[in-house]
C-alpha cells in the first residue's frame, strides 16, 4: 500500500460521495485534503470524516484540510463529500507511519510530483490562500506566511517531516522569485523534483 492516494471525481448537484480510506497497524496518522477542483465555482464543500480525530485546518472553503489519529481499532476512515453545485473534486490521502525507513521507495519522478502538490495546497489551504483560482499569483507576503506554516499546531510539521526528502525546502526555493502559478503547474513540481533529484 502506497503512502499516498490520490482520487479525482465529479459530483453532480447535491449529489454525495463517500470514500473508503483503509488503514493498517502501521498508519500513525493520516492526512487528508479535499479539493474543490472547477475554478468557476466558488461554493463551500461540505466534508464529513469518520474515525479520524482531528478537524478541518484550512482556512479556504474550497479545501478541507484534516490531519490526525486513526480512531483505535478501526480497519478505514470515511469520507463523505457534498457540494451544492457539484463539479469536480480531488482526495490526497497521505498515511504517515511510525516505520518510515521504505515509506518514500515508491517515489520517482511521478510520486514526488503528486508530493510537491499536496504539500504545496496543503500548506497554502492552512493560510487560506486561494492556491486553485485562475488568478492566484505568489507575493512576498506569501511566502512569508509560508516560511512559519511548518512551525505552527496544525500538524503540518510532521507531514513535513514525513515526507523527508527535502521538498519543502525545494519548494520554497523554486517558489523565489517566481510571480505566478497559473500555468504549467506540472514544469514547476517537476522544477522542485529536479532539486532533489528524483526527476531528471
Amino acid at each position: 500500500m502506497i503512502p499516498l492516494q490520490v482520487i479525482e471525481f465529479q459530483l453532480e448537484a447535491e449529489q454525495e460521495e463517500e470514500v473508503l480510506v483503509r488503514t493498517n497497524y502501521q498508519d500513525f496518522k493520516v492526512m487528508i485534503l479535499v479539493e474543490q477542483m472547477d475554478d468557476e465555482y466558488d461554493e463551500q464543500i461540505y466534508v464529513q470524516i469518520e474515525n479520524l480525530d482531528g478537524d478541518n485546518l484550512s482556512q479556504y472553503d474550497r479545501v478541507k484540510v484534516f490531519i490526525g489519529r486513526v480512531a483505535e481499532g478501526a480497519g478505514g476512515i470515511f469520507v463523505r463529500m457534498r457540494s451544492r453545485v457539484g463539479g469536480w473534486l480531488r482526495v490526497s490521502i497521505l498515511r504517515i507511519r511510525q516505520d518510515l525507513s521504505s515509506m518514500w521507495s515508491w517515489v520517482r519522478c511521478r510520486g514526488c510530483k503528486k508530493a510537491v502538490a499536496l504539500l504545496l495546497s496543503t500548506a497554502l489551504a492552512l493560510i487560506g490562500i486561494p492556491y486553485l483560482d485562475a488568478n492566484f499569483t505568489i507575493t512576498s507576503d506569501i511566502l512569508e506566511h509560508l516560511e512559519g506554516v511548518d512551525g505552527n499546531e496544525s500538524g503540518f510539521r510532521e507531514v513535513v517531516e514525513t515526507i523527508d526528502l527535502g521538498l519543502w525546502v525545494a519548494i520554497k526555493a523554486a517558489l523565489e522569485g517566481l510571480e505566478s502559478l497559473t500555468s504549467a503547474l506540472d514544469d514547476f513540481y517537476e522544477s522542485v523534483c529536479q532539486r532533489v533529484g528524483l526527476c531528471s
